[in-house]
C-alpha cells in the first residue's frame, strides 16, 4: 500500500518541492523512484510468500527475528547497536537483515 501511495503521489511531491514532474530531472527521479519503490516491493511480498510457504510465517510470524534480536540484550542496547544513529541504522547490513532472513 506505501509503494503504491508513492507511485501516485510522487509527481504531487516533486511539485511540493519545486521541481518539474515534466521536466528533465523531474521524470527521471519519477522513473528512478518508483523503479526502486516497486522492486522493494516486490522484493518484500516475494520473501513474505517465501515464508509462508516454508511454514515459518504460521509458525514464528514475519517479525520473529526482529523479536530474537530485541529480546536476546537489554534494551538500551539494543537501540545503541540499532537505532541511535537514526536512519544511518538502514546502512547496517546486520539491521537490514532482521527483516529479510
Amino acid at each position: 500500500l506505501a509503494a503504491a501511495a508513492f507511485v501516485v503521489k510522487v509527481r504531487q511531491w516533486l511539485k511540493f518541492v519545486g521541481v518539474d514532474p515534466d521536466g528533465r530531472l523531474g521524470r527521471g527521479l519519477v522513473m528512478a523512484g518508483n523503479s526502486f519503490v516497486v522492486v522493494s516491493a516486490c522484493q518484500s511480498m516475494i520473501t513474505s510468500m517465501i515464508r509462508v510457504y516454508a511454514g515459518q510465517l504460521s509458525r514464528q510470524g514475519y517479525l520473529m527475528p526482529l523479536w530474537d534480536d530485541i529480546s536476546s540484550r537489554r534494551l538500551s542496547t539494543w537501540y545503541e547497536c540499532h537505532l541511535s544513529q537514526g536512519t544511518l541504522a538502514f546502512r547496517d547490513q546486520d539491521f537490514l537483515n532482521l527483516f529479510v532472513r
